[in-house]
């Protein structure tokens, strides 16, 4: 009908083969498709494609709309692959080609971008709809991103990372995910406890919700209640005989002793810091503050006269009756996490996994049942006391890296339509994160 007259006929010749579009000619013609139907017929064209079946793969077809969306939103940015080429008059405000077939160039185009994205909406909700046994909840459905995460069975040698944006329904997901299957344990782990509280009210009875302080107080925090601090301060320890040895031996350099003593003091707590945050067994010249510190600068210390310091004040701190030197929720943390625990449960989910530390990260990371880590690089703020973004590919490979005795197979899964907006708001999300944070994939 209409439709076909408006659909390339290639494409039609390629559908009509009833083979999968593998090759790269096949999918450039689905991609010219996109670009040259006209604006009311673009999304038929997507409805039509996710029909196909085998002969289109979704996933692929996903990606393909996603790269499109990527690319209009670059050269409408003011960005452009063929900037330096004259424009020509015709269907758009300028003409490129993809092979040698031509190829209207429409990028630039407002219009363009939003049918793309709605493109993109229809996708989501395209594909097998997966049936979730034993649950009826009403005016409750899964997105097609959400269905796969919940019906995929993760085994005890796997670790499912998720990695989401704001309002996709991170929690929905793992919620839905240890309801479905009440005759497991999990044990649901986050960072704030307004967000364990929430997760206490809302999961089912099989799961346990507790913040990583909580498990590791239980373990061995509890011992050094007598000498628990929030933090170690600077102006307390001056005294303390620990530095001693450095300061006396360095050169004043024509500044006063109890200056240059509260920088060396400084620097070595900093130097601590850092490395109960990370997920390393033994302070390392790696932990020292960056940029240098002046004391080291100037000659007045060396590096490893401040890690050999650091590692004299660690040993104190884990003394329990040593009370010059207090233990800090860092401190007790760190501890649990080089005692390599082993969680008696069956899942363990890490939510807020972008505002993890490394100590509580490699915690996860280590244990032999299945893990689920979700996040959103983008909603990290806790960098400021060394969290780190547990689903990125160096930090889950150091993680992993660090278990001993088995192996980890790591599948990653993203969920990318939110319901805590309109898509105008998506549009303006998808032009700052893709223009200030090199964000390729876009906000449905």
């Amino acid at each position: 009908g209409a439709m076909e007259q408006e659909i390339p006929a290639g494409v039609l010749r390629s559908l009509a083969k009833d083979s999968e579009l593998q090759d790269s000619d096949g999918w450039a013609l689905v991609a010219a498709a996109l670009l040259s139907a006209p604006s009311s017929a673009r999304a038929r064209l997507v409805r039509r494609l996710a029909r196909v079946g085998a002969a289109v793969p979704l996933d692929t077809l996903r990606e393909l709309v996603s790269f499109l969306v990527t690319l209009c939103c670059y050269c409408s940015s003011g960005g452009s692959p063929h900037a330096d080429q004259p424009t020509s008059t015709g269907n758009g405000p300028g003409s490129s080609t993809l092979g040698d077939k031509p190829l209207p160039l429409f990028l630039t185009c407002r219009r363009l971008q939003a049918d793309l994205l709605a493109a993109n909406r229809i996708l989501e909700d395209a594909g097998l709809k997966i049936p979730l046994r034993g649950l009826h909840m009403p005016k409750f459905q899964l997105t097609e991103e959400q269905a796969a995460i919940v019906a995929r069975d993760v085994q005890a040698s796997e670790l499912l990372a998720i990695s989401a944006f704001a309002g996709t329904g991170k929690t929905s997901t793992l919620r839905m995910y240890s309801c479905l299957r009440p005759h497991l344990s999990f044990l649901y782990i986050c960072f704030n406890v307004s967000v364990r509280q929430e997760a206490q009210r809302t999961f089912p009875d099989n799961v346990t919700c507790k913040n990583a302080h909580q498990l590791a107080f239980g373990a061995c925090g509890f011992k050094y209640r007598a000498k628990l601090a929030d933090e170690l301060r600077t102006e307390e320890l001056l005294a303390c005989s620990v530095f001693d040895g450095l300061v006396k031996a360095a050169p004043k350099q024509g500044r006063g002793f109890d200056t240059q003593r509260f920088e060396v003091v400084e620097a070595c707590l900093s130097t601590l810091q850092s490395f109960l945050n990370s997920a390393s067994p033994e302070v390392k010249d790696e932990h020292l503050p960056r940029p240098s510190p002046g004391v080291i600068r100037e000659g007045v210390v060396t590096a490893a006269a401040i890690c050999s310091a650091v590692r004299a004040l660690w040993g104190r701190m884990k003394s329990v009756g040593d009370t010059e030197v207090r233990m800090t929720h860092s401190g007790y943390l760190k501890l649990y996490s080089l005692s390599r625990p082993k969680l008696p449960y069956d899942v363990v989910l890490l939510d807020e996994a972008q505002d993890c530390n490394p100590a509580i990260a490699d915690i996860v990371a280590s244990q032999r049942c299945a893990r689920i880590l979700v996040g959103d690089k983008h909603q990290a703020i806790y960098g400021f006391i060394g969290a780190q973004d547990a689903l990125k590919d160096a930090s889950i490979s150091a993680n992993i890296g660090s278990t001993v005795g088995h192996r980890t197979t790591v599948f990653k899964r993203q969920l990318t339509r939110s319901f805590r907006f309109g898509p105008n708001i998506a549009d303006v999300a998808n032009f700052v994160l893709g223009r200030f944070k090199n964000e390729p994939r876009p906000v449905l």
